[in-house]
C-alpha cells in the first residue's frame, strides 16, 4: 500500500494528565506520510504529558513521521521515541517542539538492514522561560547504512535548551555513513544553548561527522535587511525564517511542510505582537 494522503494522529487532553502512545508498521515495500500532533485543549488544565511511539519500517518501506509539540506553557512533557528501519528501507522522522514549560525527548533511530536509510530533523523554538532537553541515538547495527540528523534550535527571551547526539556504530556495521549537525540561534542575550554531541564508533571502515553551531543575532544582518525597506520585526522574522528553512525543507509531503511552517510562524508572530 502507497498512501497518496497523509495520516493525521490528533492528540488533545481535557485532563490534567495525557498518556498517548503511537505505534505504526509500515510492512515491506509500503509507503506513508504521517502527522502526530500534540495539542492542549483551550478549555483543559493539562500539566503532565508523558508520551511513547514505536516506528518500525520493513524492507522496502518508506516512512515520512512528523511530530508536533504544542502543549500549552504550563505543561511539562517527556517524550520517548524509537523507530527500527529495516532493509533497504528509509525513514524521515521529524520533531517540532513548540510548546510546554518543560520538554524532555529522547529520540531513537536503529539501522537494522543493509541499505537502511534514516533522516532525523528537529524544529524548536522557545521563548519566556520554556526548557527543551532533546537526547538523540543514531543506532548503526547493520553493513551499508546511512543516518543523517539535523536538529535547529531558536531561543529568544531566557529560553534554554539542550542537545545531546550520539552516533554508535556497532563492531559488525562496516560501511556506515553517519552525519549529525545541531545550529542554534539565540535571538538576544538571554537565552542558553547546550549542545552535547558525541561518536562511539566500534567499526574501522566508516564515515562519521558531527558539529555543533552557537550564533546570536547579528546586528548587521538586521540593519541590512532594514536598509533595503523591511522594518524591525520584519527583519527579525525573516532571519527565524532562514533558520527553520533547512528542517522544512527536509520534510518530504509539502501539505505537511506547510503546515509546520505555519505553525512555526503563528508562535513567532505571537511572540512580535506581545
Amino acid at each position: 500500500v502507497e498512501l497518496e494522503t497523509p495520516i493525521v494522529v490528533l492528540e488533545t487532553s481535557t485532563g490534567p494528565s495525557a498518556y498517548p502512545r503511537s505505534l505504526v508498521v509500515v510492512e515491506k515495500g509500503a509507503s506513508a506520510d504521517i502527522v502526530e500532533w500534540w495539542q492542549s485543549d483551550p478549555g483543559g488544565s493539562l500539566d503532565f504529558a508523558n508520551g511513547s511511539t514505536e516506528l518500525f519500517v520493513h524492507s522496502g518501506g518508506r516512512l515520512s513521521y512528523t511530530h508536533v509539540q504544542l502543549w500549552k506553557n504550563e505543561t511539562s512533557s517527556f517524550l520517548s521515541q524509537h523507530a527500527s528501519v529495516d532493509k533497504d528501507a528509509s525513514l524521515v522522522m521529524s520533531n517540532v517542539s513548540l510548546g510546554s514549560r518543560f520538554h524532555k525527548a529522547s529520540v531513537k533511530a536503529t539501522l537494522a538492514g543493509p541499505g537502511a536509510t534514516a533522516q532525523l530533523n528537529g524544529l524548536t523554538y522557545l521563548n519566556q522561560q520554556q526548557f527543551a532537553d532533546h537526547h538523540t541515538l543514531q543506532d548503526h547495527a547493520t553493513t551499508d547504512a546511512l543516518s543523517d540528523l539535523l536538529y535547529v534550535n531558536v531561543l529568544d527571551d531566557t529560553s534554554r535548551s539542550v542537545y545531546a547526539g550520539t552516533i554508535v556504530v556497532h563492531p559488525e556495521a562496516q560501511r556506515s555513513n553517519a552525519y549529525q549537525r545541531n545550529r542554534n540561534l539565540l535571538l538576544q542575550s538571554g537565552p542558553r544553548a547546550d549542545s552535547i554531541p558525541r561518536l562511539e564508533i566500534m567499526a574501522d571502515d566508516v564515515r562519521c561527522t558531527h558539529g555543533s553551531t552557537t550564533s546570536t543575532l547579528d546586528p548587521s544582518h538586521l540593519f541590512y535587511l532594514n536598509s533595503r525597506g523591511l522594518d524591525h520585526d520584519s527583519a527579525r522574522q525573516l532571519v527565524i525564517d532562514a533558520a527553520f528553512h533547512p528542517i522544512i525543507d527536509r520534510i518530504p509531503n509539502a501539505s505537511i511542510a506547510e503546515t509546520v511552517r505555519k505553525a512555526v510562524r503563528a508562535k513567532t508572530n505571537r511572540k512580535l505582537q506581545n
